[in-house]
């Protein structure tokens, strides 16, 4: 198997002022609403890939600007996961509003940024 370099894998621009708070949010959230539930193998490997995508952007300085997170397939995937699952919570606890419709719309654009790098 061909190992791939950090140069080669996709990048997401990260703004860690604003996104990596919302991001963090958004897969702890995720997290969260598996506890106690029967998971899936898949689901279980998800849950390692995307802790350890939360320590690697917990690394990230604040006062980085405009910075690269390389992704891997798996990482994408187990974001892409997280996400849905967030917006599923996120729909269902919170009273429809602009600023809640504003904020599934952009995940779901961030949603699509990460289908388009598989």
């Amino acid at each position: 198997m061909k190992q791939r370099h950090v140069e080669d894998l996709p990048h997401i621009p990260i703004n860690p002022q604003n996104d990596i708070p919302v991001l963090d949010h958004a897969i702890k959230q995720y997290l969260t609403s598996l506890c106690g539930r029967a998971l899936s193998q898949e689901q279980k490997a998800q849950i390692l890939v995307l802790q350890n995508l939360r320590r690697r952007l917990a690394e990230v300085p604040p006062d980085t600007k405009g910075t690269y997170v390389p992704l891997t397939v798996e990482d994408i995937t187990a974001l892409d996961a997280a996400i849905a699952g967030f917006m599923v919570l996120a729909q269902r606890s919170n009273r429809p509003s602009k600023e809640r419709d504003a904020q599934l719309q952009r995940f779901a654009a961030f949603r699509q940024d990460l289908q388009r790098m598989l």
